[in-house]
C-alpha cells in the first residue's frame, strides 16, 4: 500500500486549527462550517474545510 505524502495535499477552506505528523491528519473545524448543496429550504454552504490531492489513478481507497 502506498504512504500517503501529507506535502502533496492541498486545502480547499484551509482549517484555523489541524496538526499534521508523519502519521495522522488532524483537523479541528468551526462551528457551522459544511460542504451541503441546493436543499429545499435554498441552504447552501460551502465553507468546510477539506483537503485534496491529485490523482493519476481511476479508483482508490483510504483505509
Amino acid at each position: 500500500m502506498k504512504k500517503l505524502n501529507f506535502s502533496e495535499l492541498n486545502w480547499i477552506n484551509s482549517p484555523e486549527n489541524f496538526s499534521i505528523t508523519e502519521n495522522e491528519l488532524v483537523i479541528h473545524t468551526s462551528p457551522d462550517t459544511d460542504f451541503w448543496r441546493g436543499t429545499y429550504y435554498g441552504l447552501e454552504y460551502n465553507n468546510a474545510p477539506g483537503i485534496v490531492m491529485r490523482s493519476e489513478e481511476r479508483f482508490w481507497t483510504l483505509k
